[in-house]
């Protein structure tokens, strides 16, 4: 399960105009590169929860610094519910 929701989600990270900000090789989730939508992590992710229901980890909480560009996304979830989550990002990300 969590070798598909990690491919799946790898695979959806261009469309949704995000990078990779670390290798992905931790446990069941992966930093992503926000900067081509916004420069401030905390705001991205309280906006996303507020619009989409999309729940991320703001990179400050890890890394005061620097995690003003990045966000955490976790797949340990059902597959179905990794697809819905990817197409409410994108969808929220085209507009």
């Amino acid at each position: 399960m969590y070798a598909q929701n990690r491919s799946a989600l790898l695979e959806a990270l261009p469309r949704l105009g995000l990078t990779l900000a670390a290798p992905a090789d931790g446990a069941f989730y992966v930093l992503a590169d926000i900067s081509q939508h916004s420069q401030d992590s905390l705001d991205f992710c309280r906006r996303a929860l507020a619009e989409t229901g999309v729940a991320m980890t703001a990179g400050v909480d890890f890394d005061e610094a620097r995690g003003h560009r990045w966000v955490r996304l976790a797949y340990a979830r059902d597959p179905a519910e990794v697809a819905d989550g990817i197409a409410r990002l994108e969808r929220w990300l085209a507009r």
